[in-house]
């Protein structure tokens, strides 16, 4: 929805902004799509780091109203590591 009111707004760009940060922990990736895994964001002295939250199925409806933050794990092999830089989105007010 908001998208489309930025848009009618006239902004140029009226898409969510991907933010930079950190993973807290290591993700496993998809070999078959991207995903966006759910967060918490916390601030420290280099920025963002992103800590995904467990219970990452969608009937876990508790854990996922914790979260402020989507993380973009890009399909692939293996894991990104704790410390590996990842695009993220706010979630919530903004």
């Amino acid at each position: 929805m908001k998208p489309a009111l930025r848009a009618v707004q006239g902004l140029r760009d009226p898409l969510p902004q991907f933010e930079l940060g950190r993973l807290g922990s290591s993700l496993r990736r998809n070999d078959a799509r991207d995903d966006l895994v759910r967060a918490r964001v916390r601030m420290d002295t280099d920025g963002a780091v992103l800590e995904p939250l467990t219970g990452q199925e969608s009937h876990m409806i508790v854990r996922s109203a914790s979260a402020d933050a989507l993380v973009h794990v890009p399909r692939g092999q293996g894991e990104l590591a704790a410390g590996s830089t990842v695009s993220w989105l706010r979630l919530g007010v903004g």
